[in-house]
């Protein structure tokens, strides 16, 4: 006889609020703890408003560059400086709160998003443990930067979207990736996954077109906001930037950033290649091209702006880590069946 729904429901409301109340401890730790002591202290708030107010109106002040302001393609990622702005007018709080609310809540959905995500392809255990995985990777999102307050927002749209390509969910994926474009543009290729998650030899003609029909929304908006917010982008120099992110790993070395993000999560994602379903596959090659487009367009070390690709890599990383503690069990008890993780 199968379980009562209804029972299922009721038994599983302990785990989802051990889970709110774990993600919220992640959030707040962070946000007060480490925020508190970089981007949003005191000391940084006139900048920061001035950067707001700069984005806002889409102005420089007299004699000064997009580049020199650190903001070199930035004026477009409007959605989070007009909500901003908007909250502030409607509430009448200091900018720099409404900031914080609006990180902390991107932050919180993100961390839950993901979850969610990771529950989807793997056991109880694994998907804690990315999350986890996540949360201490955060205090790296808060350094080299003052004002990127789309970012948090933009991993939340980030991880729902590709909840959506694991459902091949097309319909829905017309409705958020625009909206994921307007917060910050860098997931415009994302159709490209959609494909090969999506394609069969049987459907590859409906899969091209879904895929075209979503790559034709996200460039289209892209383009729409470059043509009705002018400037922003200037001239930007692909090979000096790629020397600039060479010649800074070598100097930190095992300090680096990025080194100790995604250095343990690439590894195992090799090693549990051989476990990964199609989207796992998908989705890990996928974040090797994001990472390629990345080096060559911005400051690698800033991890914030990177955190999508950690997503994309940790269900494979998570099929390798699978992988090695079965290893280690059949080593530690050999004569025994081991029970598979995948619960």
């Amino acid at each position: 006889m199968s379980e009562d729904p209804r029972r299922q429901r009721s038994s599983s409301v302990p785990l989802h609020l051990f889970v709110f109340v774990l993600v919220s401890v992640l959030t707040l730790a962070n946000q007060v703890w480490v925020g508190g002591l970089t981007i949003y202290d005191a000391s940084m708030r006139e900048r920061r408003e001035q950067a707001h107010q700069v984005l806002l109106e889409n102005r420089l002040p007299e004699g000064e560059t997009w580049s020199g302001r650190g903001a070199n393609r930035t004026n477009i990622r409007v959605a989070t400086v007009w909500v901003a702005e908007g909250l502030r007018r409607l509430t009448g709080q200091p900018l720099h709160r409404v900031y914080f609310v609006l990180d902390t809540a991107g932050l919180l959905a993100a961390l839950l998003l993901s979850y969610w995500f990771l529950r989807m392809g793997g056991s109880l255990g694994f998907a804690l443990g990315g999350t986890l995985f996540i949360g201490a990777l955060l205090p790296l999102t808060y350094h080299f930067h003052y004002f990127h307050p789309w970012d948090r927002i933009s991993l939340a749209l980030w991880v729902l979207a590709l909840i959506l390509v694991r459902k091949r969910a097309f319909r829905a994926l017309m409705l958020i990736l625009p909206l994921a474009v307007i917060v910050k543009f860098d997931i415009v290729l994302l159709p490209i996954l959609f494909f090969g998650v999506a394609v069969t030899p049987n459907n590859w003609r409906r899969s091209l077109g879904e895929a075209l029909s979503l790559l034709t929304i996200t460039v289209a908006t892209y383009v729409l906001l470059r043509i009705f917010i002018p400037s922003g982008f200037e001239a930007h120099d692909v090979f000096s930037q790629l020397g600039r992110n060479l010649s800074l790993a070598v100097e930190l070395g095992l300090r680096y950033p990025p080194l100790l993000a995604f250095g343990l999560p690439f590894g195992l994602g090799l090693i549990g290649l051989h476990r990964c379903d199609r989207f796992e596959l998908a989705a890990f090659s996928f974040a090797i091209f994001q990472m390629g487009i990345l080096a060559v367009l911005t400051n690698v070390v800033e991890v914030r702006a990177e955190m999508p690709v950690l997503v994309l890599m940790l269900p494979a990383s998570l099929r390798g880590l699978e992988s090695l503690i079965e290893r280690t069990n059949r080593g530690a008890y050999p004569h025994q069946e081991i029970p598979s993780q995948r619960t």
